[in-house]
């Protein structure tokens, strides 16, 4: 059996198995997940596993979909920067 000294903490957790949002895995799921980068991405970035990243997403209450459909704060204030002009021009 082994003792609480010999038990190394899994990706993301602490000595007692619950998140540590202080882990680097963890830091870079969430700000990875809020510049909107895609799932895949995130897994590959934070060495997490699927599951693992949508678990500490939604107990952050961030949602991927609403960034990339711009719904965020964040994301409104970068497509503000994208602004298209519409000249009008002459023909003939």
């Amino acid at each position: 059996m082994k003792k609480k000294a010999d038990v190394k903490p899994m990706n993301g957790l602490n000595e007692h198995r619950r998140i540590s949002w202080r882990d680097e895995h963890n830091k870079i799921c969430t700000s990875l997940a809020e510049e909107g980068f895609s799932l895949r991405v995130i897994m590959e970035k934070s060495r997490l596993t699927l599951h693992q990243v949508v678990y500490r997403l939604n107990k952050k209450g961030i949602s991927l979909k609403s960034y990339r459909n711009g719904e965020t704060p964040r994301s409104q204030a970068r497509l503000s920067h994208f602004t298209l002009s519409y000249e009008k021009t002459k023909t003939g």
